[in-house]
């Protein structure tokens, strides 16, 4: 059976999500640092573009599993809504099969 292409955006956005997370755990091993430079989440296939974003940011963003940090213009409204808008990154919600797949995963 064909994996639906939400689910498909939403794995590729949980995986930049776990590599998010090492970034911050190494990070924090080497001192707690004025901002993280991560991954873009979108689910777009080839996009490795930076997010700056302030360490108290992630974590509050990070303890939603259904929220993901993109650059601007990077949201998908087929996917999710955009929470939070600032000039380097937005906070986007998964919603409806993605958000399913997001949750199953967790």
């Amino acid at each position: 059976m064909k994996s639906s292409r939400e689910e498909r955006v939403a794995r590729n956005e949980e995986l930049f999500q776990e590599v998010n997370q090492e970034i911050e755990k190494l990070e924090e091993r080497l001192g707690r640092p004025k901002t993280l430079t991560i991954l873009c989440e979108c689910g777009q296939k080839h996009c490795l573009e930076g997010v700056e974003v302030e360490p108290a940011v992630y974590q509050r963003v990070r303890s939603n599993p259904l929220l993901f940090f993109v650059v601007p213009g990077h949201d998908d409204a087929a996917v999710e809504r955009v929470l939070e808008r600032t000039e380097q990154f937005l906070v986007v919600e998964k919603s409806g099969r993605a958000a399913e797949v997001v949750r199953r995963a967790r």
